[in-house]
């Protein structure tokens, strides 16, 4: 039944992350599965990087949606993505076209969207990124589903943060070789 399907996607994301050094497939394949267990048409990891109080895109659910959208850069307060990046709070928008924090209008008509849910990703006090839901309704969670974003929030910060482990242990491999040199 449906929670087998669940646990069987869960469990093949936690072996993925953990045996994968390509973050940005890993973050790929967690935003897939949220968007087909949540229900959601769309889903989209950005990454934060807290010195610079910017977010890159890295992950789309869909290449299709992901295509025609207007940028894959923002600083922290900057429309929805950017808000949830400054305050660390979740934003449910169910009517983005009565909210001044989102500037994409064109975007979602043109697609038949119309609402967002934005969490952070967050790791002990750091803000590793942000996944968004974007859905054609408001959204309305089924019991089960808070617990199911949870879940994917919490693998999408496992997968940054090795990524972030690795980049700074080859950087530091790098920096020994030269020195040797």
């Amino acid at each position: 039944g449906v929670r087998a399907a669940r646990l069987q996607t869960l469990t093949h994301l936690t072996r993925l992350i953990s045996g994968s050094l390509d973050s940005d497939a890993v973050l790929q394949e967690i935003t897939r599965a949220a968007a087909e267990l949540m229900g959601a048409p769309f889903v989209r990891i950005w990454t934060a990087d807290e010195a610079t109080q910017t977010l890159t895109l890295r992950a789309s659910s869909e290449d299709r949606l992901a295509a025609d959208y207007p940028t894959s850069h923002m600083r922290f307060g900057e429309r929805s993505v950017g808000w949830v990046a400054k305050y660390r709070q979740p934003l449910h928008i169910p009517n983005i076209f009565a909210d001044e924090r989102v500037t994409t209008n064109d975007w979602f008509r043109a697609h038949g969207l119309q609402s967002l849910l934005a969490v952070p990703i967050l790791s002990q006090d750091r803000l590793l990124g942000v996944l968004i839901l974007i859905d054609r309704q408001p959204l309305h969670f089924v019991p089960g589903q808070q617990a199911l974003l949870d879940n994917f929030v919490a693998q999408a910060a496992i997968a940054i943060r090795n990524a972030m482990t690795y980049a700074a242990e080859a950087a530091a491999r790098d920096a020994a070789e030269a020195a040797a040199r």
